[in-house]
């Protein structure tokens, strides 16, 4: 009897860490997708909603383009012109962070799966132990 209750400890906190890791999972191909709309075909669309996302490192180029606007001589146009190769360097930046965080968002995803396979084997284990227990109880 006492190894039965045992073992419907360890079903149930199975169950919880099964629930748990599915859970995470949702959560990271969640955050894929993210990644996967960035290095999409679309990069424009991707750009933008890295723009939407972080709007804070492009608030320099917008202020030097303003700025340009306003007032125009050469000092305006050189920094200008240092605003739009800090975009560029920005843009290639965020495309090879996005791909990076995707490569280890996917390698998370995969050890979080087969944690869970490992997690379902163990409670159907478990699951046959208590059956066969209360069977042998029954007998």
């Amino acid at each position: 009897m006492e190894v039965n209750v045992k073992e419907r400890l360890k079903l149930d906190v199975l169950k919880g860490e099964l629930g748990r890791c599915e859970g995470q999972l949702k959560n990271l191909k969640k955050e894929l997708s993210f990644y996967e709309k960035l290095s999409d075909t679309n990069f424009f669309k991707g750009l933008i909603i890295w723009m939407c996302r972080y709007p804070i490192f492009f608030l320099p180029l917008l202020s030097g383009g303003v700025f340009f606007l306003v007032v125009r001589s050469n000092k305006e146009l050189i920094f200008f012109g240092m605003m739009i190769v800090f975009f560029y360097f920005f843009v290639s930046f965020s495309v090879y962070a996005s791909e990076r965080s995707s490569i280890n968002l996917l390698r998370r995803i995969e050890n979080l799966e087969s944690s869970i396979e490992y997690s379902k084997e163990k409670l159907e284990s478990l699951e046959k132990k208590i059956k066969n227990f209360e069977r042998d109880e029954k007998v």
